[in-house]
Parts: structure tokens; C-alpha cells; sequence
């Protein structure tokens, strides 16, 4: 994408969608630089924007197309509409007494529209699981406990603990300047450093090709937080080389999508849990990061290990001579780009939040590009505008999940499960700290 898309011979809706996807990036950042507004509106707007989009930009089979039919443009359009209903009507949600005042006729009809667009967005862009989770906890809700239907319905979309509650407002505020951090940073070249700073380090090994991948997508994984973004960026060069080099296809894709997926728990940036975690459990982000290094860590020494002896089963050597790359020439052409995340790591330390010092990232990163010849070449409008475009695109899936989890957490809430699970808990346990350990994981995994 690229300024050509005001004259480009494209379908109309792809180009409104590119152009919203743009502004999105923009009025987060804005946001992030001025100040956020009413929480409602925040996040009213984050959630609107997300279903709208993916309706536009995805078919039925959860495929992106540029070509919307007129039925998903409509859904598209009502989502919005019914997403930033409670933002146009700010003050009738909060002066009325929550669970006492009826609900009018229309606050009924636009929640469950609104509730429906959301499973139906959500299954688009992440397939069926989590939509079906969410409607088996509503089922549960209904069916199971003495709850009024009126009431869920109220608690999922008229207050700040269902749709609007915090997985969403971690997205709105955390994940989204993350998102655009690594979008960026891929677009100035960061992409190609850690795969050249990767074959200096490992190339020379056996079975180098796949201990590449592992450093790459733990590097990558590091600033993008994302799993898919990780494969699309690096395995584009990591699987090829390691199939060429004799790993087989089927092992050579798990490698990637192993490695790739460890970078959601890998420090500084690391994928939409850790930030719901650290909301809900009232501590610095910096306090989780720092928990999830040493698992970070020892998950990609294992997976290095599982390479190391597949390679020297196989007798895969190193990746070849004309491939490897000094690690001095590396630091001295790209290592600045490094420093937009020592700049998240450093505002972190001096104790300033998250979402400035993702924004102190963002602000750092095309300035450093533009430092040495180097890199300078992809400080382009071009590239700042393609960053946002991806950024933005990236954020939908986070968005909607986030979302849609709030749906399982407002049922959580209303109905009191979770206190009634944590009873569960303490009763199956009793002194055996192993089954309760246990209990939690599945409550964790769920």
C-alpha cells in the first residue's frame, strides 16, 4: 500500500478500508500522545472500528479479500453503529441504575446485534473455538443459573466489565501502540538485523538453518508479539534455507511455527496475555516481563536443544559460506536499529507506563533508521503508511479476541462462577498443592 491507493484502479471499499486502517493507527497514537478520552469512548470506538474492518476485509470463510459483498458491508456498518452506541449515549449509561433500570427496547435489540457481529467476527478471524467458549459461558449463564437473560445481556454490553471490560481495554491502549511498534520497526529494516545477527551467531553450527530460525523468531518475536506476523516475517527466509539445507518440510514448518510462537512470551514486547495479566493483577508490566523471561528463555533452549540433535541425527551442518555473515559487519551496519528497543526497556525501568513507552518507541524508530545509509533508504512515506496499514491489520484479530473474551468474563462475573470455581478449587485441593495447581491451569488454558 502506498500514496498510489488515492489514484490506483482498485475496488472502492478496499481503498476506504486501507485509508480507515491508516486512520486507525492515527487515532491511537493521537491518543496515546494526548491523553485517552471517557473509557466508553475509547474503547467503544477501538471495538467499532475492529468489526467494522474485518467485515470489509474479510469473506465468510475468514479469508481477506478487497471485494466485500453488500451483505458484509451492511454487518459491517451495523457492527459499528451498534459498538459505538453506548459512546452516543454516555450520559443515559451512566446515570441509570445498573441491574434495577429496565432496559429499553432498543438497548436490547443493538446488544444481542452487537453481541451476534462479535462471535460472527471473531470466528472470521480466528476460526470457531473461542466464539463457541463464549456461547457455551452465555449458555451456561441461561441455562444454569438463576441470572435473568436481561441481565447478562446488561452486564455484556451496558457496563465496563463484558465487551468494554479490560481484555478490550487492554487492546485499545496496550496492544495496539505495541503492534504499530513492531509493524514499524519490521518496515525499517529491524526484520533483516535479526536474521543477519542470527546466522552470525548460529550460522556456523550444525544444523544452522533451523538454530537461525529459533534466534530470528525469538528476536522478532521480542518486538512483534504476534505468532503469525513472526512466521510471515521470518519463516519467509528460515524455511526455505532449512529445507535446502535437508531438514524435512513437515519439521522445518514446526521449527518456525514452534520458535515463532515463544515470541508471545518474550520480553520486552510480548503478546495480548501478558497485558491482560498485568491489568488484572494491578502490577507493572515491566513486573510480568520480567517473570516471563527466564520461561522465555528456557523454551528456546529446549527448542535449540530439539534442533541441535535432529541436525546431528540427520548430519545437517552449517548454513552455507557464501550465507554466513561477521557479526562485526552486522552491529556496524544495523546494530543502531536495536535501540528503539532499548528505548522501551529503558522509559520501562525509569518506571513511566507502558503505553508511553511504547510510544517513545514508535517515536524513536524512524529517526534511527534514517541515522546511517545503511537503512535510511526505507524511510519513505511509502514504508510509514504501509507500517500503519499492516499495524492496524494486525490489531483486528487482537481486537476481536479481546472482545470476545469479555463476553466469557462478564458471564464469569454476573454469575459468579469464578468464585464458585475457586471454591471448587480449594475443596478438591484441600492440602495437595499439585491438584490445585492443576485446577488452575485448565482454568488458565480456558
Amino acid at each position: 500500500m502506498s500514496l498510489a491507493i488515492l489514484t490506483d484502479k482498485m475496488p472502492l471499499f478496499a481503498r476506504i478500508s486501507r485509508l480507515m486502517l491508516i486512520g486507525m493507527a492515527m487515532w491511537h497514537l493521537y491518543v496515546a500522545f494526548a491523553g485517552p478520552p471517557n473509557p466508553y469512548i475509547m474503547r467503544g470506538v477501538h471495538v467499532a472500528l475492529a468489526l467494522v474492518l474485518i467485515y470489509w476485509t474479510t469473506d465468510r470463510r475468514g479469508v481477506r479479500t478487497d471485494t466485500p459483498g453488500w451483505i458484509d458491508v451492511i454487518l459491517g456498518a451495523v457492527a459499528f453503529s451498534a459498538a459505538l452506541y453506548p459512546s452516543f449515549n454516555l450520559n443515559y449509561i451512566t446515570q441509570r441504575f445498573l441491574y434495577v433500570d429496565p432496559l429499553l427496547p432498543i438497548d436490547i435489540v443493538v446488544g444481542i446485534t452487537l453481541v451476534v457481529l462479535l462471535l460472527e467476527a471473531t470466528r472470521r478471524m480466528l476460526g470457531p473455538m473461542l466464539p463457541i467458549t463464549a456461547i457455551a459461558f452465555m449458555a451456561y449463564g441461561l441455562m444454569f443459573t438463576s441470572t435473568l437473560p436481561s441481565v447478562i445481556l446488561e452486564q455484556l454490553f451496558m457496563t465496563p466489565e463484558g465487551i468494554f471490560g479490560i481484555p478490550i481495554a487492554v487492546s485499545a491502549t496496550y496492544m495496539v501502540l505495541f503492534i504499530l511498534f513492531g509493524s514499524l520497526v519490521e518496515k525499517m529494516g529491524v526484520g533483516q538485523l535479526f536474521m543477519d545477527f542470527a546466522v552470525a551467531l548460529t550460522g556456523r553450527q550444525a544444523g544452522g538453518p533451523a538454530k537461525v530460525a529459533c534466534v530470528t523468531s525469538g528476536l522478532f518475536g521480542s518486538v512483534s508479539g504476534s505468532a503469525v506476523a513472526n512466521v510471515m516475517t521470518t519463516g519467509t527466509f528460515s524455511i526455505p534455507l532449512m529445507k535446502r539445507m535437508g531438514f524435512k518440510p513437515a519439521f522445518a514448518g514446526a521449527v518456525e511455527a514452534v520458535a515463532s510462537t515463544g515470541g508471545q512470551i518474550m520480553p520486552p514486547v510480548m503478546g495480548a496475555a501478558a497485558f491482560v495479566m498485568a491489568e488484572y493483577l494491578g502490577v507493572g508490566y515491566l513486573t510480568v516481563a520480567k517473570y516471563a523471561l527466564a520461561p522465555a528463555v528456557l523454551f528456546y533452549v529446549a527448542l535449540f536443544a530439539a534442533v541441535h540433535f535432529e541436525a546431528k541425527r540427520k548430519g545437517i551442518g552449517s548454513v552455507p559460506k557464501e550465507d554466513q555473515i561477521p557479526i562485526k559487519e552486522v552491529l556496524l551496519e544495523r546494530g543502531h536499529l536495536f535501540i528503539p528497543l532499548i528505548v522501551i526497556v529503558g522509559v520501562l525501568i525509569m518506571g513511566y507506563s507502558a503505553p508511553y513507552a511504547a510510544l517513545c518507541g514508535i517515536i524513536s524508530v524512524v529517526p534511527v533508521a534514517a541515522m546511517r545509509k545503511s537503512t535510511r533508504h526505507y524511510v519513505t512515506i511509502d514504508n510509514i503508511l504501509d507500517a500503519l496499514e499492516n499495524g492496524a491489520r494486525n490489531v483486528l484479530s487482537i481486537a476481536a479476541a479481546c472482545a470476545c473474551a469479555g463476553i466469557v468474563v462478564g458471564v464469569i462475573d454476573i454469575t459468579g462462577l469464578g468464585l464458585t470455581f475457586s471454591n471448587f478449587v480449594i475443596e478438591a485441593a484441600q492440602d495437595r498443592l499439585v491438584i490445585a495447581l492443576i485446577l488452575s491451569m485448565v482454568a488458565g488454558i480456558i
